[in-house]
């Protein structure tokens, strides 16, 4: 029987072709390389991009938190109560759809003196993803203003531009700072030094702003912001004014900005000193805040320091420039 024809090369072909040399493997590896290096950028923009998302949608949430409260109060929520007592982060709870959560705090108490438990418990719309994981808590505390570590959050109100009356109130328990979300007033009053506080505890409270006191407008007035952080202190109320969200140490809650109180430039600027004191965030040139009317914009570090400060103020009568 004769043996069926081949095409001419098919014996060749069946052998298989002989490997990629060095060299083209060595192109193929340079190709591979030049791809994920242009990917990668892509990726780590497509994820800053949802995390400032979330960032934006959670100070939405806060502002809307805010207006509810003043329509069923009638009055914006005080930053805090006092010193060393809870801040608004607890008083908008009922109003972000946490009322389990607020159940568990008592407001005539001292954060030393709240459970644990609530102090511990995490709030998302507390947290912006680009600087932490939700949940995450401090490391260090004020033992006198705070007593424990806790869940740490994001954000704080704007009290103002400058610090010669932040977190203060007069002799009258009249608030000093010029923000639109400032400490509570009431009796009694406690002196420390040329500045005063109120008393401890505080046997009256109220808010001090309603939204008729923002004359400089809201549309054009900072309620909340992203408070700056350096890296180096995450989790450090002391220092880095990062203790538990919910109160207690002011600079936790409540920061100020305008003149030499810049916003920070990144994640470790030091801010001249003054970096547990100012806004700040982990997104690349843009710092969120939510303005009086709600809404969410963000502003540029590099933002004048002078129009900055006039965004502070609810009633100063003042006209900001570009922003």
């Amino acid at each position: 029987m004769s043996t069926p024809c081949m095409a001419p090369g098919f014996a060749r072909y069946s052998r298989g072709r002989p490997g990629l040399t060095l060299v083209e493997l060595l192109v193929v590896i340079a190709i591979i390389g030049l791809l994920v290096g242009l990917l990668l950028p892509a990726v780590q923009a497509a994820r800053e991009a949802a995390r400032m998302s979330t960032c934006t949608n959670n100070l939405k949430q806060v502002g809307l938190a805010v207006h509810t409260y003043h329509d069923a109060r009638k009055s914006l929520p005080p930053a805090r109560i006092a010193y060393s007592y809870l801040g608004w982060p607890v008083l908008l709870l009922p109003y972000m759809e946490e009322e389990s959560l607020f159940g568990q705090f008592d407001l005539t108490k001292t954060c030393p003196n709240q459970p644990a438990k609530a102090m511990q418990t995490a709030v998302a719309t507390y947290v912006c993803p680009s600087r932490r994981s939700v949940g995450m808590q401090s490391v260090q505390f004020e033992a006198a203003a705070t007593g424990r570590n806790g869940a740490c959050g994001d954000y704080a109100t704007v009290d103002g531009w400058t610090n010669s009356t932040y977190r203060y109130v007069d002799t009258n328990g009249k608030p000093t700072s010029e923000g639109m979300i400032v400490t509570a007033e009431g009796l009694p009053v406690a002196p420390s030094g040329v500045k005063y506080q109120l008393g401890l505890p505080p046997t009256s409270w109220g808010s001090f702003t309603r939204l008729h006191n923002v004359t400089d407008g809201l549309r054009q007035t900072l309620m909340i912001g992203e408070k700056h952080v350096r890296r180096v202190y995450l989790g450090n109320e002391t220092t880095g004014g990062d203790g538990p969200q919910f109160g207690g140490y002011a600079n936790n809650i409540m920061r100020i900005a305008g003149f030499t109180y810049r916003l920070a430039d990144g994640p470790d600027d030091t801010v001249a000193g003054n970096e547990f004191m100012v806004f700040g965030s982990g997104h690349p040139g843009a710092v969120m805040f939510v303005w009086g009317d709600g809404s969410v914009r963000a502003l540029e570090p590099s933002i004048d320091s002078t129009t900055l400060a006039r965004l502070t103020t609810r009633a100063a009568g003042t006209v900001p420039g570009n922003f």
